[in-house]
């Protein structure tokens, strides 16, 4: 009877295991696509205002796109050319 409740517990584990990893995973892919969907919204040069709205049209607060801005600057995906003034890098 132990190794029967034993078992059930582990496979429950690695049931619980599997819907965590998922949620984390579809998480990261949505976290991209949002990038990458905020990047074709804003163009090639933009103002942080122009973020802003592009944040909005993908569902992002605004605390969400300073820190995508952020994000984005240090994987060098846009570069911040003056104060509050972004351009896309093209690669």
């Amino acid at each position: 009877m132990q190794s029967v409740e034993g078992a059930i517990a582990l496979g429950t584990y690695f049931e619980d295991s599997y819907r965590r990893l998922d949620e984390v995973l579809r998480n990261e892919v949505n976290k991209e696509s949002k990038a990458d969907q905020f990047l074709a919204l804003v163009g090639d040069a933009f103002k942080t205002e122009d973020a802003l709205v592009a944040g909005e049209f993908v569902r992002l607060g605004r605390s969400s796109v300073y820190a995508l801005l952020n994000q984005l600057v240090a994987q060098g995906k846009i570069e911040n050319v003056a104060h509050g003034q972004y351009r896309v890098v093209k690669s």
